[in-house]
């Protein structure tokens, strides 16, 4: 139970949630809306998650237990934009308010073929359906498993991006002037394996990653040629940076963050009255964090990394999308990483049913490993009660060996519910 001194910031997100409703609702509003180059909009959302069973490194069932408040503003200047969005969450979970800016830019166009965003924003390239190849950008791996919804899999950076658009091809250039990490999961609202102890931990922040130095040497880069000619999209990547998640310990035995380079590829198009798609892309490691005096032991090997979709409307209002991924790190002789010559299999199928008018949207997706035999289910079911309210629920089961990925969730699969007033 959420004790009273936590009540009070969840009271004031919802008096302000149900105020700028009202004010919103008011012909006033809409005749200065329509003026304004300003425009607002948010909402206020109630959730709360448990798991099935209690798991024993957690003192709570309660996965997620909080109120969150979400503004949004957009300012049109006369050849440029502002716009922000920023979530504000009152957490019974963890015990405090916290504030995730998820947007701060600044849109303006470059010459007559270019735009710029600058500042904080969610960057997102490639293909995949919650599986990323190409895509190298910031990934938030706790919030969607404990019940938030699958766009919050993005994570915002702090950014530029630089997009031109030629006859022939498109050019978009991502820089971060500061390494921006996954929000991954770290012991603090769920559990994983940690392969030095070789057994399953939890209950509070138990990472303290070594991130790299600021500075340009620092930073991370990406780049993307793209064009579409005959209803195929083909698109080239590459990137610069680093290791999203600690995957190695540099001399000290610390959990750090090692240089990480990539290049790759993708197609997607029409196909068999669907859309089909592929990518595929090559990572490679550096040794700028110490591994070199440590021995390849601390070095995470090179990776290789594929995948092949197809989606379908099979019927109205009902789409079934099918992905099969694979995934190989390099094996190379004398390194002691448990990461050496791993390989990954996933196949995943997703079952989305629109009805009621749209008004309810249902999606089912489940992925399974077929040589490390783990699993995923998410179900998500969303009901628009009116233009206003939204309700919804969720539910994560996990299952498999605790040594492996999904394995490692399945004491904290849950099930919650949440419900949202838009303003």
């Amino acid at each position: 139970m959420i004790a009273g001194a936590r009540l009070r910031p969840l009271a004031a997100l919802l008096a302000l949630g149900l105020s700028s409703s009202a004010i919103a609702q008011s012909d006033d509003w809409d005749d200065w809306a329509e003026e304004s180059p300003t425009q607002w909009s948010g909402h206020v959302e109630g959730a709360y998650s448990t798991r099935f069973d209690r798991d024993p490194l957690f003192d709570d069932r309660a996965s997620r237990a909080e109120l969150k408040g979400q503004v949004e503003v957009s300012h049109d200047l006369e050849r440029a934009q502002l716009s922000a969005k920023l979530d504000v969450h009152a957490d019974g979970v963890e015990d405090g308010l916290w504030f995730d800016l998820r947007e701060a830019m600044l849109s303006v166009p470059v010459g007559s073929r270019g735009h710029a965003r600058i500042g904080r924003q969610v960057l997102s390239w490639g293909t995949g359906d919650l599986l990323f190849i190409n895509d190298r950008f910031p990934k938030d791996f706790e919030t969607p498993l404990v019940g938030g919804e699958d766009l919050y899999f993005k994570a915002p950076s702090n950014s530029l991006r630089l997009d031109w658009r030629f006859d022939a091809l498109s050019v978009d250039l991502a820089w971060t002037p500061r390494f921006t990490p996954d929000r991954y999961i770290d012991g603090q609202r769920l559990g994983f394996f940690d392969a030095r102890s070789g057994e399953r931990v939890g209950g509070r922040d138990l990472i303290d990653a070594i991130e790299p130095r600021g500075g340009l040497s620092g930073s991370e880069w990406g780049l993307r040629l793209h064009r579409r000619h005959e209803g195929v999209e083909y698109a080239l990547y590459a990137y610069r940076g680093f290791d999203k998640q600690p995957l190695g310990a540099d001399a000290q035995g610390r959990p750090s963050h090692f240089r990480r380079d990539s290049a790759g590829f993708s197609l997607r198009g029409p196909v068999f009255g669907g859309i089909a798609s592929f990518e595929a892309g090559r990572e490679w490691s550096g040794a700028d964090l110490g591994v070199e005096s440590a021995g390849v032991a601390a070095r995470v090997p090179h990776k290789s990394a594929a995948m092949a979709a197809f989606e379908k409307e099979w019927r109205p209002k009902l789409t079934i999308g099918l992905q099969l991924y694979a995934e190989r790190h390099d094996s190379e002789p004398g390194n002691a990483s448990p990461l050496n010559g791993e390989s990954r299999q996933l196949v995943s199928l997703r079952i989305t049913r629109q009805a009621l008018r749209d008004r309810l949207n249902l999606s089912a997706i489940l992925f399974h490993s077929p040589n490390q035999h783990d699993r995923w289910l998410r179900l998500t079911a969303s009901h628009r009660l009116s233009d206003q309210w939204l309700l919804g629920a969720s539910a994560n089961a996990f299952g498999g060996r605790v040594q492996r990925f999904f394995g490692q969730l399945e004491d904290d699969s849950n099930a919650g519910v949440w419900v949202r007033r838009q303003f």
